[in-house]
């Protein structure tokens, strides 16, 4: 009986942990929860509710860009490296090395110096879908508030970098 209770006992206690890990991914933890820059420039530039709306008309359209260019991004990187997946490893030892399987690897890296050549492109056009979206959000502003639209876009590159180079800050771009 006493194997029985404390199979029981582990089983519930188990049971309570799934469910508290499971309710904590769920909500996320809240030191890694993200509002994003949206809040913070409506808040910068002191955006009225009909601004914010007009504002988030905006958001959606540069994401929908945005979300069309990564993806042909991931597509160009997925041909990169299947190339490794037809030749191998492109910078493979070449002493026993064929003329076909050296023709074989020129090929490839001639394909890889393409495709890499087209993701960058692509990149190109991210940076400026993000340059013309900011451009756009020019247009909201009201004459009042230029000059905080402008001390604005000297942060923004600060404020859409990624965490570990020190973007994104909840509090806003630094003081």
């Amino acid at each position: 009986m006493k194997k029985t209770t404390l199979l029981v006992a582990l089983c519930v206690f188990m049971g309570l942990i799934n469910v508290g890990l499971l309710w904590w991914m769920l909500s996320g933890p809240p030191h890694l929860k993200h509002e994003g820059p949206r809040n913070i420039i409506i808040e910068r530039l002191d955006f009225d509710a009909g601004q914010g709306a007009r504002y988030d008309v905006l958001i959606a359209d540069h994401r929908k860009s945005i979300r069309a260019i990564e993806k042909k991004i991931f597509n160009e990187k997925n041909a990169l490296f299947s190339l490794l997946d037809l030749n191998g490893n492109i910078e493979h030892d070449k002493s026993n090395e064929t003329d076909e399987s050296k023709k074989s690897r020129t090929t490839a890296q001639m394909s890889a110096d393409s495709i890499a050549g087209i993701i960058g492109q692509l990149q190109r056009e991210i940076e400026l879908v993000n340059f013309h979206h900011f451009s756009e959000l020019r247009s909201i502003c009201r004459p009042n508030q230029i000059a905080n639209y402008n001390a604005l876009c000297s942060e923004l590159a600060e404020l859409f970098a990624p965490p570990h180079m020190g973007g994104g800050r909840k509090d806003g771009p630094p003081r």
